[in-house]
């Protein structure tokens, strides 16, 4: 992405820090202690700081956002590329929270048909429109709909 200037190098830092504060979040505490005695713990916490000028949740809000994009990108690549299934694609972008529950189970019940690669690279796609050209989530199939006005 940095390569393809989609990434400013002020992101890639920001993206970076994010990575380093995730990792010190889930160190195992022989491991923190370690660190903290060679000093490479305090080499860590200063790569994942942030300028005093910003306040501590913008940053991290900033920052989650920053790995939302990044991440939605890669997956987006990986799809296009075939080294994820739709199937995978759906779930990755469902915990990012970019894909809410009834998209996944739109790629998965196309998938279950056969036609889940066709699904996600429709949504894959649409992805890339800006949002206002997008088109509105389809409402449920005709079928659905018609059987539930016919319950009523």
């Amino acid at each position: 992405m940095r390569e393809a200037g989609r990434l400013t190098k002020a992101e890639f830092n920001e993206f970076e820090s994010h990575l380093v504060t995730d990792y010190l979040s889930a160190l195992p505490m022989e491991t923190y202690a370690e660190m903290r005695k060679d000093g490479s713990y305090a080499e860590l916490e200063a790569l994942a700081g942030h300028d005093a000028n910003r306040n501590g949740h913008d940053v991290g809000r900033d920052r989650e956002a920053l790995n939302k994009r990044i991440t939605g990108e890669a997956l987006d690549e990986a799809l296009a590329s075939g080294k994820v299934d739709s199937k995978m694609y759906a779930e990755e972008h469902k915990k990012l929270g970019s894909f809410d529950d009834d998209r996944v189970r739109r790629i998965n019940d196309a998938s279950d048909n056969n036609d889940g690669e066709a699904v996600a690279m429709d949504i894959f796609f649409e992805r890339l429109l800006p949002p206002g050209d997008r088109e509105p989530e389809p409402a449920a199939p005709a079928e659905d709909r018609i059987k539930s006005a016919d319950e009523d």
